[in-house]
Formats: C-alpha cells, sequence, structure tokens
C-alpha cells in the first residue's frame, strides 16, 4: 500500500487526490547529487520571474510590465552562505 492511500485512508477520503500533478520523488544518491538538488532548490525562484504564470509577466497590448520586478535575485553557486 503507499503513502497517499493510506494517508486517504486515514482521512477517510478514498480515491482522492493528494499530491501535486507531476510531483515525483528523487533519490539522492551522493554528494554530486545533492549539490545539484540543492542548487535547484536554492535557485528556482529565479525562474519566477520568467514564467509565464507570475502575474507580472501578463501581457497588456504585446508588452510586459516588468518595472515592478525585484532584481535583487542572485544565482546561489552552492559556495558559502546566502
Amino acid at each position: 500500500m503507499n503513502t497517499g492511500k493510506q494517508i486517504n485512508i486515514m482521512r477517510n477520503t478514498p480515491a482522492a487526490p493528494l499530491w501535486p500533478r507531476n510531483y515525483y520523488e528523487h533519490i539522492i544518491k551522493d554528494a554530486k547529487s545533492y549539490t545539484e538538488i540543492e542548487n535547484y532548490i536554492r535557485n528556482n525562484p529565479l525562474n519566477w520571474v520568467r514564467d509565464k504564470n507570475n502575474p507580472m509577466n501578463i501581457k497588456i497590448n504585446n508588452v510586459v510590465d516588468n518595472s515592478k520586478i525585484n532584481n535583487s535575485w542572485q544565482v546561489y553557486n552552492g559556495e558559502g552562505d546566502l
């Protein structure tokens, strides 16, 4: 029995979706894998600035108003503190 099914039994919500769509787990195999995953998690907010679902990127008259975007994000390279 998988975790989602067990949770649905405990909550009395049979067959209810539990995890987000396209969710998957990744096993950390070694230090390199850990560093890659850590960098992805730390740097992923940068993608929001360019994401088509970001309200700041909604086009009005074919022009994107990105004047409100905070450009203080920096890419984390895996070395030192943030």
